[in-house]
């Protein structure tokens, strides 16, 4: 038995020796798991959304509520953010946590869409003002996050590209 154990850890050490990055790349895949037990989010690497709001939805990342654009124009003219709207946005909302955005750019063949989503609610609305528009609504926020997720197909009903999978 106590052969059986020797000959074990020898064939134990020579492999660490010859696959030293395989092994250390395993512990750490060990060590990262029970350091994610001791943090307060882990979200499993996916985005669940927890309920449907007026004009946000709230989600399993640590600010709930997740507000959106969608930046769309019927112009041929672009209309650039000018750097005196990113400056007023970065003296206004650096000093808070939640004050990042997500820039989503999906396309699909012919189709493409532009949105941005953050948490900070008065950010989206600078941005929104600027561009004159409003937010999306709590469905189209989880429908365009349905898309996201689920890389869905288009039609056009009533001269409109709509999903083929969404919330009501």
């Amino acid at each position: 038995m106590r052969l059986l154990l020797l000959i074990a850890i020898a064939v134990g050490i020579y492999f660490l020796n010859k696959n030293k990055r395989q092994v250390l790349e395993f512990l750490m895949g060990i060590v990262a798991g029970f350091r994610n037990l001791a943090n307060e989010y882990y979200s499993n690497k996916t985005l669940l959304i927890d309920g449907v709001h007026e004009n946000h939805v709230t989600t399993n990342t640590p600010f709930n509520e997740l507000y959106g654009l969608k930046l769309e124009g019927f112009d041929n003219v672009d209309h650039y953010f000018d750097k005196s709207g990113i400056d007023t946005i970065y003296r206004d909302f650096a000093k808070f946590n939640n004050s990042f955005i997500y820039y989503v750019i999906m396309k699909k063949g012919k189709f493409q869409k532009q949105y941005i989503f953050s948490h900070n609610e008065n950010l989206l609305l600078t941005i929104a003002n600027f561009y004159g528009i409003k937010l999306m609504s709590g469905n189209e926020i989880a429908n365009t996050i349905i898309e996201l997720y689920l890389q869905t197909d288009y039609v056009i009903e009533d001269k409109k590209i709509r999903s083929t999978s969404y919330v009501d």
